[in-house]
């Protein structure tokens, strides 16, 4: 049996997700890179998220996320701790365009755990017409390496 090394999934459009019931637990020591799109699933909350960042957060091998919630305006925060992979995720893109519930305190766990991935080296942040968020506060200096 071959391991799962890349996965990308789009549910565009999809306004009936209400909640993301995906199992990576089997690809936990395999999945590279995971690419995850749900660009206007309006119905999408924060509680239909938790059991997709659990799940992410079991992933060793992960080096590549990039998740997409453009236009999930149901969204009102995002409970994904990325300090699990400090030394080891490469590159983070994450959209947040047009989630009009979302605000600082929201969004506060996951911009804090990106200035503790000293292995970064692409960082993509996108938080287009998301009219709550006013203040983030990302250290910069920390994600510079100096080596």
């Amino acid at each position: 049996m071959k391991a799962l090394i890349v996965l990308k999934l789009k549910f565009e459009n999809s306004q009936g997700i209400t909640r993301i019931p995906l199992d990576l637990t089997r690809s936990s020591e395999t999945l590279k890179k995971l690419d995850l799109s749900f660009d206007l699933c309006q119905n999408l909350t924060a509680e239909g998220t938790s059991m997709l960042f659990r799940s992410i957060s079991k992933l060793k091998a992960l080096n590549i996320l990039a998740l997409d919630f453009q236009g999930c305006t149901k969204l009102e925060r995002v409970d994904l701790d990325l300090r699990q992979f400090s030394s080891s995720l490469r590159e983070l893109t994450l959209y947040f365009s047009s989630s009009s519930l979302l605000t600082d305190d929201g969004i506060k766990e996951v911009v804090e755990s990106i200035s503790c991935l000293s292995s970064l080296t692409d960082l993509v942040l996108v938080f287009h017409s998301s009219k709550q968020i006013t203040n983030i506060n990302l250290d910069f200096t920390k994600l510079i390496n100096l080596k």
